[in-house]
């Protein structure tokens, strides 16, 4: 869910910077402002979104293969530290 809300935020943001020139030509200034205000609040949106996400997802690390063989070591032991703990 937060995958898909990311991406939602994301493409909203890509969105208000698009139009910033073009409605900021037609309407005036103050247009253009409050859409690069919502390009910024939605792109902020997306990094904390993305943070929250990282956050949940960092239990589940496990080894792989893309990792180096310290980092995959640091895993292993982390999570025999985690089962001792149960």
């Amino acid at each position: 869910m937060l995958q898909i809300l990311k991406i939602i935020c994301c493409v909203i943001a890509c969105l208000c910077v698009a139009a910033a020139i073009p409605i900021g030509a037609i309407f005036g200034w103050v247009a253009c402002v409050c859409i690069v205000a919502g390009a910024i609040i939605f792109g902020a949106l997306t990094i904390w979104l993305k943070d929250k996400n990282t956050a949940a997802n960092e239990d589940a690390r496990k080894p792989d293969f893309m990792n180096s063989a310290e980092e995959n070591e640091k895993i292993r032991q982390e999570q025999a530290e985690r089962e001792d703990e149960q």
